[in-house]
């Protein structure tokens, strides 16, 4: 077997088992903006992460819980998330693969979450984002 197709072969392992791990129970450690004090956010209702300059605000699937603004930069927020299947769309959007409904490439690409909000993909990422998608068996939510 060629080495590339098996290298290959475990990335996808891998990340299919985010995919499922990101919708585990797992809880990751935030500093609050304002008064640096730690809160825990259940992973799975992290729908997508957008920028504000230096601090990132995590836009929640739990309706109860305000979006909360942390003091991290998205590529932290990226960092910590890695391993949980979410995806960096832009230089200001990383996504949770779970809550995404299609992927519209035309006539701009974006994506559509099941929760009717559109994340757009910037043109520097839209390769790795479908790559990335077709990886882990989700070429099906791709529409042209």
């Amino acid at each position: 077997m060629n080495s590339t197709i098996k290298e290959n072969t475990v990335d996808v392992k891998s990340l299919l088992a985010n995919v499922l791990k990101s919708r585990s129970a797992d809880f990751k450690k935030f500093f609050s903006k304002g008064n640096n004090k730690e809160i825990e956010i259940l992973i799975n209702n992290i729908q997508f992460i957008e920028a504000k300059g230096e601090l990132s605000v995590l836009h929640m699937d739990d309706q109860v819980e305000k979006s909360p603004i942390v003091a991290m930069s998205i590529g932290q927020c990226e960092d910590m998330l890695k391993n949980f299947a979410f995806l960096r769309v832009h230089r200001s959007f990383v996504v949770n693969c779970t809550f995404i409904k299609n992927i519209q490439l035309i006539p701009e690409a974006q994506i559509h979450l099941v929760t009717g909000e559109v994340i757009p993909i910037s043109r520097r990422r839209r390769e790795s984002s479908i790559k990335y998608m077709i990886d882990v068996g989700f070429s099906n939510l791709l529409e042209a």
